[in-house]
């Protein structure tokens, strides 16, 4: 990958090796350690092991947090499985990365979540691309356990719907309204203290643009929790 990238394979053989090195150690002795420690840890691991050899900082971070995310907390196939089993056939979906950073965007090691050169993060990313298809890219953040990713996915699948749907005429505008209408009712059912007034959650420029014909529940999508959820 870092061949790929540009870069020297002993740079990325470091940040992977030293990386799957210090996840081995965590998951065997850091039990008291959330995720979200976990990632950004193996993020600085692997980060420095890269620096020292050459290579750059970033470059190893984003190496470290994956290694993390995907040797040590979650198999590669689970995301898939997990959009099938509770999303389904989604039309528009062209691909879910979980391994990769979109355009514009770098890594935040320590909220483990996208961040753009305004320091705005996010936890996923929808790539709209031609003929109606739309990539997701999720961040290591949105594995940090399955309601953040049932939130997080299923935020993005309603974008990838709405694009689909309306193709040159998709407003991105509505469809984050919908969408943020959605993990506003999903949150409310699956955590506690969560806010009650949705004008605190969703960004004020898209406050008042969720035109009707952008609702969530006309693609398909409920804001009840599945059972099996709580057993993922």
């Amino acid at each position: 990958m870092r061949m790929i990238q540009g870069g020297k394979f002993e740079h990325g053989f470091l940040s992977g090796f030293v990386s799957s090195l210090g996840g081995t150690a965590m998951m065997k002795y850091g039990a008291n350690m959330d995720i979200g420690a976990k990632v950004a840890l193996s993020a600085a691991l692997g980060g420095t092991a890269e620096a020292l050899g050459g290579g750059k900082f970033a470059n190893g971070a984003v190496t470290g947090a994956y290694v993390m995310m995907f040797n040590h907390l979650m198999e590669q196939g689970q995301v898939e499985k997990f959009q099938k089993k509770y999303f389904g056939q989604v039309k528009g979906l062209n691909k879910i990365f979980t391994d990769a950073v979109p355009d514009g965007y770098s890594l935040d090691p320590e909220s483990g979540m996208f961040i753009n050169n305004e320091g705005a993060l996010a936890g996923a990313i929808t790539d709209y691309l031609g003929d109606g298809l739309s990539d997701i890219y999720l961040s290591p953040y949105s594995m940090n356990d399955a309601f953040t990713l049932y939130e997080i996915l299923g935020h993005e699948m309603i974008h990838v719907a709405h694009h689909n749907h309306f193709l040159n005429n998709f407003n991105k505008a509505a469809s984050e309204n919908a969408a943020y209408k959605w993990s506003f009712a999903v949150g409310k059912n699956l955590r506690e203290n969560h806010p009650t007034d949705f004008s605190k959650v969703i960004p004020r420029r898209y406050l008042h643009s969720g035109l009707s014909s952008y609702k969530y529940d006309k693609f398909g999508f409920t804001s009840s929790i599945p059972r099996s959820l709580w057993d993922w």
